[in-house]
């Protein structure tokens, strides 16, 4: 089995990201900066699906948000399309573009400014 997992931690866990806010908007002057979100990102293969369910499950118990991922990739024309587990949250990689999109993928028009975005007709 082949997954994409998004670990983010739970927002009283994010001490390094918070550090780096601090830090980027000291040092680099950015004012507007407030937040800033640490995402990793493990690709999982050949791996028995009973054991990613137990692995998935739990991961649960640690400070992290995991989200799991679906792979909607069939139903677009991107190289690959996941949705995050929260809200209209979505990930598109499209040959060296790594998108990030929160919206209604469905929706017509979305597609098509998509489309022009990742030059995809």
């Amino acid at each position: 089995m082949d997954k994409r997992i998004f670990v983010e931690k739970k927002a009283d866990f994010r001490v390094k990201s918070q550090s780096l806010v601090k830090e980027l908007k000291h040092n680099l002057q950015l004012k507007t900066l407030n937040d800033l979100r640490i995402v990793q990102v493990y690709d999982v293969f050949n791996l028995a699906e009973d054991l990613f369910a137990r692995i998935v499950k739990n991961a649960k118990n640690h400070p992290y948000r995991t989200d799991y991922v679906k792979d909607l990739s069939k139903s677009y024309p991107y190289d690959k399309t996941y949705s995050l587990a929260k809200y209209d949250d979505y990930v598109i990689l499209h040959h060296d573009v790594v998108l990030e999109v929160n919206g209604d993928l469905t929706d017509d028009q979305v597609q098509k400014e998509l489309g022009k975005i990742l030059g995809v007709d």
